[in-house]
């Protein structure tokens, strides 16, 4: 299935990565940051490390992620560098895994935004990771479920067509729109990632 990660669920660190949990500086978003940097860092696709400085100029180009989210990951109302992005590009940096952060997130981004601009994205970014988080504006705006769930999954496969990993950002909706809508939003993401 698809990796998934849900700020309601406990992450399961290795016990090598417990040493990096305890040196992120505690800051706003720093729990999602250390979810995502550990979550990436355990993937078997994550291996490559850094080169020894004596190698470096022979060292293969960094691997790019890409942060496809809306305003939590635009870091709206935050100054850029306090974002959940920038935040995991700094913490990927000083461990020394090769990998490069690319935002491409948009305040008031839909679902519906969001695969409207995939393909360019991902021919622009060629991205070794892609990080979905979209969904939250769809649900706010009390979109259709179905029609969420869609272009989700529309955009897991053309980043997976684009040769990139995928993770999936699970989300829940508060009960506005009533227990049914709810429901239905969170399982979206639990049945997109059992795919």
């Amino acid at each position: 299935g698809l990796p998934m990660l849900a700020a309601s669920e406990p992450v399961s660190l290795p016990l090598a990565n417990r040493e990096l949990a305890r040196a992120i500086p505690a800051r706003p978003a720093a729990g999602l940051v250390l979810a995502l940097a550990l979550f990436i860092s355990a993937m078997p696709w994550a291996e490559a490390q850094a080169p020894a400085p004596a190698a470096a100029k022979n060292a293969p180009a960094a691997r790019t992620i890409l942060i496809y989210g809306d305003s939590l990951s635009a870091a709206y109302g935050l100054a850029q560098k306090d974002g959940w992005a920038a935040l995991l590009d700094e913490r990927l940096k000083k461990s020394g895994a090769a990998f490069t952060v690319a935002n491409a997130s948009i305040s008031g981004e839909t679902t519906s935004g969001g695969v409207t601009r995939m393909a360019e994205t991902l021919a622009r970014v060629k991205p070794a990771v892609t990080v979905i988080a979209l969904g939250a504006n769809d649900g706010l705006r009390g979109l259709p479920v179905a029609q969420m769930r869609d272009n989700l999954a529309a955009m897991i496969e053309a980043a997976r067509k684009a040769g990139s990993k995928v993770v999936l950002v699970g989300m829940k909706m508060p009960p506005n729109y009533g227990e049914k809508y709810a429901r239905d939003f969170e399982g979206t993401y639990r049945a997109l990632a059992q795919k």
